[in-house]
């Protein structure tokens, strides 16, 4: 993450909530959260609202300006109606979750699925942990595109959201870690790590 961050861009000057759909709403949008009604908190499974659709989406700016438009991983910012969602908000293609606090590994939240490719659910990656889920979803969306247009691809990982979850060989590492909810966060850590070198290597193998 350190490698990506100084070989990029750093925002800092970005104010935000310390909470979930405030914050995406803000980055998305532009706007602070106050203006745009989500300044409360996060936007729970069965509320009815979402990010105002008379708002301008960073990928809708950039699809005017010739940019192929991809999100993989957490939305968060209302599905209720499908205006509210990812690919009618800018966005070419998704594939990810909604809502929030999703197994990392079941990819559902109080017994419901919560992943989808496009508008279609994704029943088939329970096992899969969802960091290296997504980090394989953008590596595709990487490899396949064709580089005659600029490509924007955001990519919210999971990580590291509760619930506290990491795959064993993970968690293992950091036996030295008294706590067992540390030494799942500590694991959380170093997945996504990983999986966004594995990102990088895609977009280094794609020029």
């Amino acid at each position: 993450m350190d490698k990506l961050a100084a070989e990029g861009v750093i925002l800092d000057n970005y104010y935000v909530q310390p909470i979930c759909s405030p914050t995406r709403s803000a980055l998305l949008s532009g706007r602070y959260p106050i203006h745009t009604g989500l300044q409360h908190g996060v936007i729970r499974p069965d509320e009815p609202y979402g990010l105002p659709l008379n708002f301008t989406t960073l990928p809708q700016k950039l699809k005017k300006a010739g940019y192929a438009t991809h999100m993989v991983g957490k939305w968060h910012l209302g599905f209720y109606e499908w205006p509210y969602t990812p690919t009618y908000r800018g966005f070419d293609s998704f594939y990810g979750f909604y809502t929030g606090a999703e197994d990392h590994f079941k990819h559902d939240r109080n017994g419901i699925t919560d992943l989808h490719d496009n508008k279609e659910p994704v029943k088939d990656k329970g096992g899969v942990y969802s960091a290296r889920l997504y980090a394989k979803q953008a590596q595709s969306v990487i490899l396949s595109h064709n580089a005659s247009s600029p490509l924007f691809l955001y990519l919210p990982f999971q990580n590291v959201h509760g619930p506290t979850q990491a795959p064993d060989e993970y968690v293992a590492k950091y036996s030295f870690i008294d706590d067992l909810k540390r030494r799942q966060y500590a694991a959380m850590v170093d997945i996504v790590d990983e999986a966004i070198g594995n990102v990088t290597q895609a977009m280094q193998q794609a020029g």
